[in-house]
């Protein structure tokens, strides 16, 4: 849930703790809202489908903001198992 004023960022980042390039902070789009569901995305990224194969963390920017669960999904999956999903 975001309250007004506030956002939900989500980047993406190397085994080492370094942002990925296409996935960055400045990359995410910000999440303003208050959906159960929202499809993290970035600029120019439509999926996670350069990332195959990859180990990756993710670090989550909140303000005004509270992040309850995350879940990966394969992009062909239902609606309520979204790719890259913030719930």
């Amino acid at each position: 849930m975001v309250n007004p004023g506030g956002y939900l960022l989500v980047e993406i980042l190397d085994a080492a703790g370094s942002g990925l390039a296409g996935f960055t902070r400045v990359d995410a789009l910000s999440f303003e809202g208050s959906s159960t569901y929202h499809l993290a995305t970035w600029r120019d990224q439509p999926n996670l489908g350069a990332l195959t194969g990859q180990a990756v963390r993710f670090r989550f920017y909140l303000r005004r903001a509270a992040l309850y669960a995350f879940r990966l999904a394969h992009p062909n999956a239902r609606t309520s198992d979204l790719l890259a999903g913030i719930c």
